[in-house]
Order: structure tokens, then sequence, then C-alpha cells
């Protein structure tokens, strides 16, 4: 018994002393060993000097392609090029330290990286498809092509020719575009099949050089194929190109055929939110566009405040799946314009509703009181349109104060956190008092608390503050003529705009 005894405690002895490592092979081991130093070279962030004196004690591939990811995010192209030559082999460093230099914008040490190495090693289709992007991204769409022109055609691939009509796009030679796109049909590469990326960058070609009417031909032949069928972005394409030449009989057939075929996605059936195009904008001769892409803007009244004349302007929603737009005023009277702020909303033809999602203030205008002025402008264009004014949740304690107390606006009934609104000791600052058994402060994120400055206390304070509800929708007072009078004390004779109740509505809603 004393044996038996004797022998289980030496066996639990020698269990508890042992760590494991002698049941792993050397091969494993190392393998383990791979993972956590590439695990720790990728945690170096951008940290150059920290990957490579990490790497010194390896010679495995992984490694490498962790410290050239680190070289790419910091930008060290020449580092990159260093860590290649002592890998001639590794394809997948060749191609990842042309990527680096791509973006970089050193196209020139791409190429010359591509021709280097080992010659008894082929190159793959990975480090000419990194070499073209490498030349797209500085706008060289020869060498784009010559590099193409080079390559095997066993290596040439879908990804290939998409990376080259990329190049083409972005330096707008639509031409040699749609001639690469006849040559993949043609099969001249085996392994290159034109999809829907192809087409679309062709036709983002074609556009960009003012060629529409091949544009067009090229997006009548996606249509023909079910893999192919051009998504809402290409449409939306077309329908801009055609507003552009005011050629709108074009515009609306492509508008209603996207909406036939379903193309749209929609977020919110139920609110029947549709896609609201910028096309409705153009050919209104009340409205002008003013700057180009996402900096375009639509003006279309003047507001007169503290002796200076701003401009009203309009922008649709980017997100196409949303038929929202945004209200903002511009400051015209400098060399360049500043945008003083914005209100944005998601709108409803089929409830005929306007959705105020949130206002924005400069932080310099902050005290102006510019709020109280978006507001007022947003529920006047609303009622000269006859459209159904209402809010998304707010959580912003000053903006429900105003929508509450300035403009009459209801809470919803059982919703949100009551509480006594307060100005804080420092400037910037309020104070919230909860009139709830809930925490108030929960109801808060971090960024909240520190962009709005709140502070939270659990006594009510001297004086009393102002009762305001927040987490909740509002909807406008029954009584019209009082939102109608709250509006005309802030706008009275200082806003002035030619927009017809039918055009505001168009601007709104999308009617056509």
């Amino acid at each position: 018994m004393k044996a038996a005894l004797c022998l289980i405690f030496v066996l639990v002895w020698i269990m508890s002393n042992n760590d494991g490592s002698s049941s792993l092979s050397p091969t494993t081991v190392t393998r383990r060993n791979t993972k956590l130093l590439i695990r720790d070279i990728r945690a170096c962030n951008k940290d150059v000097s920290k990957a490579l004196t990490l790497l010194e004690d390896t010679s495995e591939e992984g490694p490498y392609l962790a410290a050239l990811q680190v070289c790419g995010k910091a930008k060290r192209h020449h580092v990159a090029i260093d860590l290649c030559r002592q890998m001639p082999n590794s394809e997948s460093c060749r191609a990842l330290a042309i990527s680096v230099c791509g973006r970089c914008g050193e196209y020139k040490q791409a190429l010359k990286l591509l021709k280097e190495g080992n010659h008894s090693n082929r190159k793959s289709s990975q480090s000419y498809n990194a070499a073209i992007a490498a030349c797209g991204h500085s706008h060289a769409w020869k060498e784009a092509l010559n590099v193409l022109e080079s390559m095997p055609l066993s290596l040439v691939n879908t990804f290939t020719c998409n990376a080259v009509l990329t190049a083409l796009a972005k330096s707008k030679r639509g031409k040699e575009a749609f001639d690469l796109l006849k040559r993949m049909k043609s099969r001249e590469y085996s392994n290159a099949t034109p999809d829907r990326t192809t087409y679309d960058h062709v036709i983002n070609a074609l556009l960009r050089q003012q060629k529409l009417d091949t544009a067009y031909t090229v997006f009548c032949e996606m249509k023909q194929h079910p893999d192919t069928f051009p998504k809402d972005g290409t449409f939306e394409l077309l329908i801009t190109a055609f507003g552009k030449r005011k050629k709108w009989d074009m515009a609306h057939a492509l508008e209603r055929e996207r909406l036939e075929q379903g193309t749209t996605q929609q977020n919110d059936s139920k609110d029947g939110r549709l896609e609201l195009s910028s096309f409705n904008f153009w050919d209104m001769e009340s409205m002008v566009k003013v700057g180009r892409g996402k900096y375009a803007r639509w003006e279309f009244g003047t507001l007169l405040i503290n002796g200076k004349e701003l401009a009203i302007a309009v922008h649709p929603h980017r997100n196409p799946a949303k038929n929202g737009i945004s209200i903002f005023l511009v400051d015209n009277s400098g060399d360049n314009p500043v945008k003083l702020g914005y209100v944005i909303m998601i709108n409803s033809a089929s409830a005929n509703t306007s959705t105020l999602l949130g206002v924005f203030v400069d932080p310099k205008q902050r005290k102006e009181g510019y709020s109280k002025i978006f507001l007022a402008l947003w529920f006047k264009l609303c009622l000269h349109a006859k459209i159904q004014p209402r809010t998304g949740i707010i959580n912003k304690p000053l903006l429900a104060l105003v929508l509450q107390h300035t403009f009459g606006c209801i809470p919803q009934e059982g919703a949100g956190n009551s509480a006594e609104l307060s100005p804080g000791k420092d400037e910037g600052t309020i104070v919230l008092y909860s009139l709830c058994a809930k925490n108030l402060q929960g109801a808060f994120s971090p960024k909240d608390i520190k962009r709005e400055g709140l502070e939270f206390t659990s006594k009510p304070t001297k004086p009393r503050g102002r009762k305001v509800t927040v987490g909740t929708s509002f909807s406008p007072p029954k009584d019209e003529e009082a939102l109608t009078q709250a509006i005309d004390k802030i706008l009275a004779g200082k806003v002035s705009y030619k927009l017809t109740s039918h055009e505001l509505r168009r601007v709104f809603l999308g009617e056509k």
C-alpha cells in the first residue's frame, strides 16, 4: 500500500513540474514561436525599427511579410525593398513590397522590383497585379498597359485586367478601357472573363472622357447577362451623366428602370425610403449647382443674419438607399466658402414625412443661435411643402430643449428620460438632474458626454433647471399657428427663396 502511494506521489510531482514542452516536437515548437513572432511584429503598427529588431533572428517568410505590412503602414518603401531583397525566392514578399512602393507613389521603384530576383523563380500574377496597381495609384496608365503586355498570357486573369482598367479610369482613358474590354471578350486572355467590376470600370473611364454614348452601349450590354447586371451605383453614374447633359428623358427612364428592377437596396420599406438621385435638382432653374463631388451643393435662397447674407443650400445623401437631404448655410463672402452647419434628415414620400436626424453647427458659431435658425428653416420648408415634420431619437439635451421650449414639440409618450437642464459652472458645460428612476449618465456614451459638455448631479440645482426629455423622438405641436409664430419670430424678414411648394416636395421627396 505504501509503495503504491509513493508511486502516485512521484507521478503527481513529475506532472506538476512538467511544462508540457517535452511533448512537443521541434517542428511544432518552431511553428508556435513563428506565430508569436508574427503577432509581435504586427503589433508594431508603424514602428519600423522595432519590427526590424524582432526580425533579426529569423529567416521565415511569415515574419518578413508582417514586417513588410509595417513598412506599408509607415510608408517606408526603401526599407520594404531591402527586406524583399533579403528574401529573393519569396514571390509573396516581392508582391507585398511592390504594393508598398505603390502606396508611397513610387511606381518606378515598383517596376524595378518586378524585374529583379531569381529568374529561375517565375513571377506570379500577384507580383504583376501589384505592379499594375502601383502604376494606377500614380496615374501612370501607359506603364500599367506595358506591364500587362509583358505578362505571360497564362498569368493574365480577370483581376489583372480590372487592375489595368482601374488605372485607365483614374486617368480618364475611356478609349483604352473600351479596347481592353473588347480584347477580354475576344478571349485573347483565356483566364480573363469580364465581370460586373470590369464593366463598371469601363463605364467609369468612358464617362470621365465624356464618351456618354459608348458608356451607355456598354451599360446595355451589362444588362444582357444576370451575372453582370448593373447595380445601383452603375445606374447612378449613367443617370448623373444624362442629367449633366440635360437629357432628362433618359435620366428619368433609367430611374424608373432601376426602381422596376429592384436594384435599389431599401433599408426600411416601412418608411418607404426611395432613392433620391441628384439629377432631380439639376433641371430646376431656381437652384444653382456649386462645387463638385461630395462638395457639390444646390443653392436656392439666402438668409440675412448679423448683417451677413448666407446662402441656403441642399445636398442629397450620398447613400442612394436613403431618401434624405442635408440643408446647410454657406458663407460665400470670403475667398473660400465656409459651411456654418447643417441639418440632416430622412424623408418618406409614401408617409409624406421629413424626419430630422440631427443638427450640426460649427463649434466657432455655436454662440450665434444657429441651432434655432436651422430648426426654424427646416420647419418653414416642411410647412410650405405640406410635409409632416418629425424627429428621430434626439439624445442631445440642448437640441431637445430647443425643440420643446422654442417650438413646442411634443416628446413621445412614455419614452426617453426626463431631466432638468442647468448651465454648468464652466463655460460650455451643462448640468443634468434626473427626474426619473433611470440612471441618466448611463443613457449617454463617453463620447457624447465629452462632446456635449455634460455633467450630472443627484440633487436639484439652485435655481432649478428647465425640464427636458432626451433619448426620444418628437412630433410637432398640434397648434400649427403657434409653430408658425415661433418660426416667424426667428426668421421674419431674413429668409428669401423662390422654390414653389411643388419644387420643395421634389427636393425633399423626389417627386417628379
